[in-house]
């Protein structure tokens, strides 16, 4: 694999398509495309996986969805640390209301 670590494509490939998860993560870890990181740290099974690929992103606007939005709270948690301090103060804000809100029985503000 050492040899194959400059190749994207296989990297690509074999991140998006190999059963395994831990060799899914090990080849996220070299890739520099950020579309195709983004379309792992959206859609990969796999919460370890999806946050390499997160830890690569800098685009504030897809992390921010992805800290909003996302139905594994790990992946959030990881996206909200990515976050300038503005906006994850903001998401932290709603993200405590909401939990609030549901403790409280009360139907929760989106």
């Amino acid at each position: 694999m050492v040899g194959d670590l400059n190749d994207q494509n296989k990297l690509i490939d074999v991140a998006k398509t190999n059963e395994d998860w831990r060799i899914r993560k090990i080849s996220t870890e070299y890739i520099v495309n950020s579309e195709v990181l983004t379309d792992i740290a959206i859609h990969d099974i796999d919460p370890d996986v999806r946050i390499e690929a997160l830890t690569k992103i800098t685009d504030q606007k897809i992390i921010e969805s992805i800290a909003r939005n996302d139905t594994i709270i790990e992946v959030r948690k990881a996206a909200i640390t990515m976050l300038t301090d503005r906006k994850r103060w903001q998401i932290l804000q709603k993200m405590t209301t909401l939990k609030l809100s549901f403790s409280r029985g009360e139907p929760a503000d989106r």
